[in-house]
């Protein structure tokens, strides 16, 4: 309120505190006109709304320290403006299409790169949300060549990390794909050791804020519109997913810690999928996808599995010799292989839902070995403990798979393994 702003202009202080008690009015009013339920007012607004930032904020012959008050103007007027998106949802024009990740392996019966959310398509979010980033995108690059690299870049962040919402999936959606598109154009992966901190914190937040409150609310108190809510949450899982994949796969800058982070998320997501899956196969459950409106547990799950796998992989390529890192490779390929040796033993008889399951569980244990198999041989000797799980996997009903077991252990045993062992039986005859 009025009182509220005058707290915030009396903290800038003297001449700068006059100057936004004259402009606040106006920019919070343009602020609001960029929620007008007519396209072209709300593009003259905010064309307004940052022509008087533009003009009046970055000069310190209006006011003496513009940095302080651009960071007041991100948090009270643009910041605000995303609002509209879950205002103009609640006024009945939904999120529109939700598009689900292309190598995403739909095997319970829906569609196999969107996922429907209620409303129309010409809401808030697809015909304004894109050009209310860029505005403050445009701004904070101009702060950063003015007042140099970095300046307002937590104010650009907090954008992103205000409007990652688990409860609202098309807003979140589209803003995991803005957020990490920023991170690699605009700041082209190049972020402060906090800003990634901040970062993997607010993906892994995103990521584990699907999984379990909506199921728990159904179980008791048996409200029917809460699976459909969990149900577009797994949209968002799936989507966080991917983009962790997008992020850690194009920047060789990322903190181990990151990885960690995700990796950790990942792995919670996997497991309270595969949880629910097993619930709904023993319940009443509900018909696979309910007509493609959502994602089904197992594939949610799947899905999580494969970006842990790949993430695993560019792990390995760093090439770090810290217990953190070989204990993560070590405990999520056991938890693989665990899961898929057992999908394997009860493929026999069942449904033909789990065998597509088992078909794509095989792809990601394919895909990890594939990146073991491009190992070199001391890498492949670090992780000698993949032998008791090669052994297990040897004996699975899957041609391709074993095949390429058999070349691991081939090489284990021909190269660096043979030259250990005749090693160790040359020390043992010197003795």
């Amino acid at each position: 309120g009025s009182g509220s702003n005058g707290l915030a202009f009396a903290a800038v202080g003297g001449e700068e505190g006059e100057v936004l008690e004259l402009w606040w009015p106006v920019l919070l009013g343009l602020s609001r006109l960029v929620g007008d339920s007519r396209d072209e007012v709300r593009v003259c607004a905010l064309t307004s709304l940052v022509a008087v930032i533009d003009r009046n904020f970055y000069d310190t012959s209006v006011v003496e320290d513009p940095l302080g008050v651009l960071k007041l103007v991100f948090r009270g007027v643009l910041l605000p403006m995303f609002e509209h998106a879950k205002e103009d949802a609640d006024g009945g024009s939904g999120g529109g299409i939700v598009e689900l990740p292309q190598d995403l392996v739909r095997f319970m019966g829906g569609g196999p790169s969107e996922g429907a959310v209620s409303g129309a398509s010409a809401s808030w979010l697809t015909t304004s949300y894109d050009m209310c980033v860029d505005a403050c995108i445009c701004l904070f690059v101009k702060a950063s060549e003015t007042f140099g690299e970095g300046a307002l870049s937590d104010q650009m962040f907090n954008v992103f990390f205000h409007t990652v919402d688990g409860n609202f999936p098309p807003l979140a959606v589209r803003t995991l794909h803005r957020l990490v598109l920023f991170v690699l154009e605009d700041m082209g992966g190049q972020l402060k050791e906090d800003e990634w901190d901040s970062l993997g914190k607010v993906l892994a937040s995103c990521l584990r804020s699907c999984l379990v409150d909506n199921e728990l609310e159904l179980e008791v108190e048996g409200e029917p519109d809460t699976r459909g809510n969990r149900l577009d949450g797994s949209l968002v899982s799936v989507v966080c997913a991917q983009q962790f994949g997008v992020l850690l796969a194009q920047v060789d800058t990322v903190p181990i810690k990151l990885y960690s982070e995700l990796l950790g998320a990942l792995h919670d997501a996997v497991s309270v999928y595969e949880m629910l899956a097993r619930t709904e196969e023993g319940g009443e459950g509900r018909a696979p996808n309910q007509g493609g409106k959502g994602l089904h547990p197992s594939e949610s799950g799947l899905y999580c599995r494969t970006i842990m796998v790949r993430i695993l992989l560019v792990l390995a390529k760093v090439n770090d010799n810290s217990e953190d890192i070989q204990d993560m490779l070590m405990n999520i390929t056991r938890n693989l292989v665990s899961a898929y040796v057992d999908k394997d033993k009860d493929a026999e008889g069942a449904a033909e839902e789990g065998d597509r399951e088992l078909v794509g569980l095989t792809g990601v244990v394919e895909e990890l070995l594939q990146g073991y198999s491009e190992f070199s041989d001391a890498a492949l000797l670090k992780n000698i403990w993949l032998l008791p799980l090669l052994s297990k996997l040897i004996q699975c009903s899957n041609k391709s798979v074993r095949v390429i077991v058999h070349a691991i252990v081939s090489r284990l045993f021909d190269g660096p393994l043979s030259d250990l062992l005749a090693e160790s039986e040359k020390g043992a005859n010197g003795a």
